[in-house]
């Protein structure tokens, strides 16, 4: 067991645990659902790339039909 030596290096491992924590659960909770977020405000960073992939999909379904 390592030593703490300090007041704050004690409050700055508990804060790291208690952020482990938090972002464990919430991985659990996505998996659980099969959800990757609840609002739409949480998936903001990915919305380019969401969209990208739709359009993508939507293209291919295009090809696919001109080609039967």
């Amino acid at each position: 067991m390592t030593r703490i030596s300090s007041f704050s290096q004690s409050q700055a491992l508990i804060q790291g645990a208690a952020r482990s924590q938090s972002r464990l659960a919430v991985s659990q909770e996505q998996v659980a659902s099969g959800k990757r977020a609840n609002e739409y405000s949480d998936i903001a960073r990915d919305a380019a790339t969401l969209i990208g992939a739709r359009s993508f999909l939507s293209r291919t379904e295009s090809y696919l039909q001109v080609a039967q």
